[in-house]
This record gives structure tokens, C-alpha cells and sequence, in this order.
């Protein structure tokens, strides 16, 4: 199983056309992002809960979210990605989308997999 990256890439620049041509006109949007932030879930804290806590942080700290929801206790195995946004009307005329968000869900078997602990940089002397 794998997830195409570039169907990801090619919803959110849907996302930006869609965006910037509102309501018959075209208008600015603003794409920022500080951060690339990134959350680990399980299937069960996923949802309106984590969207809001997401979009409360992204207020102060414009970023792509990058959430990967596990649950192996599924009877099924499979991956998926979804890709959503969320803008703050920024005047009459314009919004600034302030997170982007790929949300990767993980279930059945091998979906609980322990991520490798990051390399250390070795200093030569």
C-alpha cells in the first residue's frame, strides 16, 4: 500500500484555485506557514476536536499540519490521505489561509509500527 504524494500536492493547489476564485471574482489569498507541524493520533482523537485545536494553534502560528492517525486494532488494513484547509477572512475582498492540513490514516496490521528514532549527528574533533 502506498499514498501518492503527488495527488496530495495536486488537491491543495485545487484547494488554492478554489480559494482565490470565490463568488464569481477573483481575490488575493494569502498562503503562509511558519511550521511544518506534526501529530501522531490514534483513530479515536481524530475528528472536529483535534480541527479545532489545530486551527486555534495555526491562528498564532500559520503551518501545514501533518497528522498521522493509527488504529491497529482495525479489522481492516489500509491507507488513506486527506487534504483540507482552513482560511481567515482577512477583509471584503481577500482571506489568508492559515493551515493547510494532510491528515495520513493508518489501520489493521503493521499500522502500529514504531517510528526509527532520528540519527545523531557525530562532531569530528
Amino acid at each position: 500500500m502506498s499514498i501518492n504524494i503527488g495527488a496530495i500536492e495536486r488537491e491543495m493547489a485545487e484547494i488554492w484555485r478554489e480559494e482565490a476564485s470565490g463568488e464569481g471574482e477573483e481575490r488575493a489569498v494569502t498562503r503562509a506557514r511558519v511550521l511544518n507541524l506534526l501529530v501522531y493520533s490514534n483513530v479515536s482523537t481524530v475528528g472536529p476536536e483535534l480541527d479545532d485545536t489545530l486551527f486555534a494553534v495555526t491562528e498564532i502560528h500559520p503551518a501545514r499540519a501533518l497528522v498521522m492517525s493509527v488504529d491497529p486494532d482495525a479489522a481492516e488494513t489500509s491507507v488513506s490521505a486527506a487534504v483540507t484547509a482552513a482560511c481567515r477572512v482577512q477583509g471584503a475582498r481577500s482571506k489568508q489561509l492559515s493551515c493547510e492540513q494532510v491528515t495520513l490514516t493508518a489501520t489493521g496490521e503493521g499500522s502500529n509500527v514504531t517510528a526509527p528514532r532520528p540519527a545523531r549527528s557525530r562532531r569530528r574533533s
